[in-house]
């Protein structure tokens, strides 16, 4: 037998985290960048000048964000 080695997903790209968000991709590099709540993300560096960086996700990590993000909301509703 060969050596077993755990399944790796894909990493995501900002167009399809951001149709597992249901937001729009410019909310994605937003919330990337620059905004609260900050989204969890691979940044592999820029793709240009002037452009985007190149930024990926992992389905796991954004599961996750979107669990603690609902915690921290319920959290300052009881307050």
């Amino acid at each position: 037998m060969g050596i077993v080695r755990p399944i790796i997903e894909p990493l995501w790209t900002p167009k399809q985290a951001a149709a597992f968000l249901g937001v729009s991709v410019d909310w994605v590099y937003d919330h990337v960048n620059r905004r609260e709540p900050r989204l969890p993300a691979v940044i592999l560096g820029t793709s240009g000048r002037g452009k985007r960086p190149l930024i990926r996700f992992r389905r796991e990590d954004l599961e996750a964000w979107i669990a603690q993000f609902g915690q921290e909301n319920a959290t300052k509703r009881v307050m």
